[in-house]
């Protein structure tokens, strides 16, 4: 049946604006499993490495769904992390792919891309009393922390050094922050629950 749901869906998009997946899953183990490798051997490709077909998990939150209406430009902050005693990432590979992927809207003025001066969870917390922002994107370490049952991200201290930003934590920083929409994770197990 979802299969079938699917194909019709696709036939559908094609003809329209795309077709995007979300997924909602409350189990686990089944949310635990890479839904990201997707493959769609009708189309003998990777559901999420195909244009017109986004996949996205989705967490349903216990908040009602308002308009987000932004005046542009769109303000990004975005954050690198790489603690010393962890296995180093290629940051700048990262960023660098952020910035070209932008620059045409850039340009344009419809986007504005800003760099937190630091790695720090002070440096962060700076950075976002600085102006107003509407997406936060994030590159670095993740971990789940089973004792917590929540997620972190792998900030640096003032030495350098790993320093866990727990889910909870970020969301106590963010709080203040109203004109924040949109928090872009790319760090390992960022879709992770208990």
């Amino acid at each position: 049946t979802v299969r079938d749901a699917y194909t019709s869906s696709l036939l559908r998009a094609r003809e329209q604006e795309g077709l995007r997946l979300r997924l909602t899953i409350d189990a686990p183990e089944v949310a635990a499993l890479p839904w990201e490798f997707l493959y769609d051997p009708q189309l003998g490709d990777h559901v999420s490495l195909l244009r017109e077909i986004p996949l996205t998990r989705y967490t349903a939150l216990p908040r009602d769904h308002v308009a987000l209406l932004i005046e542009p430009p769109i303000r990004i902050l975005g954050m690198t992390a790489s603690p010393s005693d962890l296995a180093q990432l290629n940051i700048m590979q990262e960023r660098e792919r952020i910035e070209q992927a932008v620059e045409h809207l850039v340009e344009r003025g419809d986007v504005s891309l800003h760099w937190v001066a630091g790695e720090t969870w002070h440096d962060l917390q700076t950075a976002l009393d600085s102006g107003e922002w509407h997406v936060f994107h994030f590159i670095g370490h993740g971990t789940f922390d089973s004792t917590s049952a929540e997620g972190q991200l792998a900030l640096c201290n003032a030495q350098g050094s790993i320093q866990p930003l727990s889910a909870t934590e970020l969301g106590r920083i963010f709080s203040g922050h109203r004109s924040l929409r949109l928090a872009f994770l790319n760090a390992c197990e960022g879709g992770r629950s208990s």
